[in-house]
């Protein structure tokens, strides 16, 4: 049997057996630390805009199916309602009651495709008590009407009051990052897309009698106020008019609730908050300045452009600098001039 002997080597053993330093693990010196950080520093400075940039183009991605969805859903609604587009409700105050039609639904666009965006739920809730519904409707958040480069899906302050039909208390209000077109008024003045509160009834009973609605001949785009257009009225080609686009908005009101054109609901009915017009070409979000006309414009806080969607669905990022005249005239479903898909930005 064999037997074995263990040998501990002390350091003098090490010493002699394999010269100093034999066996031993020598660290980092704070120098090739120091080097070593500022060669992985260099490295995130070259990898985080890339990074950066995936995820913009990730979220540039999302946003063109939010619209997407939306302009496949009022091809569905037309398909539902005998080639009608939804209508733009009854103005501002007003928010989508269920059980109403067309002329008759005092609720916007928004609130009229509900149900083809598979939102019907929220679209009859509460229909047996109209103002727990109506208040219900005033703070819900669709989380396919938010923008991912702008906010998250959230309600954020309601800083107005006097909403018809609705039970008190709503502090808060979803909303929308995206707005229906009302066209240009090539001739001269501004699509209007604020209405005064005297261009809409106060009460269902007023409405049966109310004789100051704006006139349909006023807007030119897809989107009238209580007036509904016929797919068959867009002569112009369904692939170029625009339904709906990213909207303006300031960068620092974002969430605030105070923002041109963002103080009402997504549910609500005719006004800056779902609807803007081509008149004017539309902007990047600012941070530092706020554009003429903010309110009617449409905008983006993409850096690539701002995403639009055509009547028959068609998505994509128009450059920020397209010919304003361009972009008048493919807000208007029937002027009789049709661009290339090089003159729009194809």
């Amino acid at each position: 049997m064999r037997s074995y002997t263990l040998l501990l080597a002390t350091p003098a053993r090490r010493a002699t057996q394999g010269g100093i330093g034999c066996g031993t693990h020598r660290g980092f010196t704070i120098v090739e630390l120091l080097v070593v950080i500022s060669i992985i520093g260099v490295l995130m400075s070259l990898l985080l805009p890339a990074i950066n940039s995936a995820r913009e183009t990730a979220r540039s991605t999302n946003c063109k199916n939010n619209l997407r969805q939306l302009a496949t859903a009022a091809k569905t609604y037309s398909t539902a309602w005998n080639g009608r587009m939804p209508s733009g409700g009854w103005g501002h105050l007003w928010i989508g009651r269920p059980g109403f039609l067309q002329e008759k639904q005092p609720g916007g666009w928004i609130y009229q495709l509900l149900p083809y965006m598979e939102e019907e739920p929220l679209y009859k809730a509460m229909a047996d008590n109209i103002p727990q519904g109506t208040k219900l409707r005033i703070e819900k958040v669709v989380a396919g009407l938010y923008c991912p480069s702008r906010r998250r899906a959230e309600a954020y302050p309601l800083l107005v009051t006097g909403f018809f039909e609705a039970a008190p208390g709503s502090t808060v209000a979803g909303r929308s990052d995206y707005a229906a077109n009302a066209g240009a008024n090539l001739a001269g003045n501004p699509v209007v897309t604020e209405l005064t509160d005297n261009q809409f009834p106060n009460s269902f009973t007023a409405a049966n009698t109310f004789n100051n609605w704006p006139p349909i001949a006023g807007f030119p785009g897809i989107v009238a106020p209580r007036q509904s257009f016929l797919r068959g009225q867009i002569e112009d080609g369904e692939g170029k008019v625009l339904f709906a686009a990213e909207k303006y908005l300031d960068i620092p009101r974002y969430e605030t609730g105070d923002g041109a054109g963002d103080r009402y609901p997504a549910l609500s009915g005719y006004g800056s908050s779902i609807v803007r017009t081509t008149d004017f070409p539309p902007e990047r979000d600012q941070a530092n300045s706020t554009p003429s006309n903010a309110q009617s414009r449409f905008g983006s806080a993409h850096p690539s452009g701002i995403n639009v969607t055509f009547c028959d669905t068609t998505t994509q990022s128009l450059d920020l600098s397209i010919s304003p005249q361009v972009f008048k005239q493919i807000g208007n479903r029937s002027d009789a001039t049709i661009f290339s898909d090089a003159e729009i930005g194809r």
